[in-house]
């Protein structure tokens, strides 16, 4: 089995078939077709094809790919991390739905994202500043 040796010098090794997989996870959760994800992510369709074809990133790609669907790499991992380890349940709290539903629209949708700005800005505007 083809694993990437941890950066924390920890002796455990990740599977790469879970990095794969779970790239693909990513992409087909936050984009609708994969022509939005290239446009958005700045890779090649060469790359993106050996992904889906069983090939693991090199660095770069990858942080371009998982920030594309909106994690840094290091979150990247640690979800990662959870998947391999689920008794060593996190201390990192789940993202709020609300918080994943805007962080989709964010990057789905700009204009949508730009109203619902406005919005929220009319309203703070409008309410009484609390001391």
């Amino acid at each position: 089995m083809r694993s990437y040796k941890r950066q924390d010098g920890g002796n455990q090794r990740m599977n790469k078939s879970l990095i794969r997989k779970e790239l693909l996870r990513l992409r087909d959760e936050r984009f609708k077709d994969k022509g939005q994800f290239k446009n958005v992510s700045g890779l090649y369709d060469s790359l993106i094809r050996q992904v889906e074809n069983q090939s693991v990133p090199r660095l770069e790609a990858l942080e371009a790919w998982v920030r594309a669907c909106g994690l840094t790499v290091s979150q990247f991992f640690q979800h990662l991390e959870e998947l391999e380890h689920p008794s060593k349940t996190s201390r990192v709290k789940a993202e709020h739905p609300l918080i994943a539903a805007c962080r989709h629209i964010v990057q789905n949708d700009p204009e949508i994202a730009n109203a619902l700005l406005k919005i929220v800005d009319r309203f703070l505007s409008d309410t009484p500043s609390r001391k």
